[in-house]
């Protein structure tokens, strides 16, 4: 979490034009009800849409890691759904990823993503780029807490970014819904910033805007898993995500926990290097840590130790022979 790339996503977000002029002509109201009441309903639309769109780069490296960890502890994909899809990335990644050793359920997997029509749009193109289409690719438009969509069973359902901007009540509402739409074997991955009790800089940068556009806040893994427990499931588990800012909690209906832990994980390395040429590298910002699974040292730990040495440098004359 201490990785440039981790500080840029998050700078990147807070910086925007649009929220950073919400924040300084709102934000003694913004601090203190954490919602800004002088943004309509239809400018917040606006303002996800965009930052949808705005993110779908900086994203493409997350999707990779969040579908090499399903993969690696066992996931099934025949059906996905995405749930707040927004950009829409994690979904195509989940289904198209490519495991080799003969299989082919990349070939055949479906998609559905469920969001508000704004931000579908995102997810149609990136969707469409990994090549689901037709009887693969489908769309339920609408909010996912009163929209229908409990015809589908699912084998994996994912909710990335998206349960942090909702309250517990709509939390609940959701849960419930994903947990009737499962398949007896299937699993649910909620993937989030989960706040840190002990010590979590980065998570006021993140809160600020969040609050401000949403009911949400950054909530901690052991609430969520409280929570979860709580609504009938039967395990929770925490996957921390290398190099990234996020980790995903998995959930099931039965008991079986997950045992391997994919960032220690051979067959983690190996599923992404596989496909780690479908990543992007960002304008004005490429890192090694985004097509690495597991980067031997953080950039922010590299540019540290140069910053230590070229300061080194400069205080001592390399002129001076004495």
């Amino acid at each position: 979490k201490s990785s440039q790339s981790y500080l840029a996503d998050a700078v990147h977000w807070y910086n925007c034009d649009e929220f950073t002029e919400l924040v300084r002509n709102n934000l003694n109201t913004v601090v203190i009800s954490g919602k800004s009441e002088s943004v309509s309903l239809s400018e917040k639309d606006t303002l996800l849409q965009k930052y949808s769109q705005n993110m779908t780069n900086f994203n493409r490296s997350l999707a990779l890691k969040v579908a090499t960890s399903i993969l690696s502890i066992g996931g099934k994909r025949d059906l996905i759904l995405d749930v707040g899809s927004g950009h829409g990335l994690v979904g195509p990644s989940l289904a198209t990823m490519e495991l080799g050793n003969d299989d082919t359920t990349h070939e055949r997997s479906k998609l559905v993503t469920i969001d508000k029509s704004a931000a579908l749009g995102s997810a149609f193109e990136n969707a469409a780029n990994a090549n689901l289409k037709n009887e693969r690719y489908t769309q339920v438009k609408g909010d996912p807490v009163s929209s229908d969509w409990g015809k589908y069973k699912a084998d994996s359902i994912l909710f990335v970014d998206y349960l942090n901007e909702c309250d517990w009540e709509e939390v609940l509402t959701l849960l419930k819904k994903a947990k009737r739409s499962l398949k007896e074997n299937g699993s649910i991955y909620i993937v989030e910033t989960f706040s840190n009790e002990e010590n979590d800089l980065i998570s006021p940068v993140i809160t600020v805007p969040l609050l401000m556009l949403t009911k949400g806040s950054v909530r901690s893994f052991m609430e969520y898993k409280k929570f979860c427990l709580e609504v009938g499931f039967k395990s929770a588990d925490l996957i921390s995500l290398p190099n990234s800012k996020h980790s995903v909690i998995v959930l099931r209906n039965d008991s079986k926990r997950v045992l391997e832990i994919p960032l220690e994980s051979e067959k983690s390395k190996e599923i992404f290097d596989r496909n780690k040429h479908k990543i992007v590298p960002r304008e004005g910002f490429s890192s090694p840590e985004e097509n690495t699974w597991s980067y031997p040292m953080s950039l922010g730990d590299f540019v540290g130790l140069v910053e230590r040495m070229v300061l080194s440098s400069i205080t001592q004359n390399p002129f001076d022979q004495k």
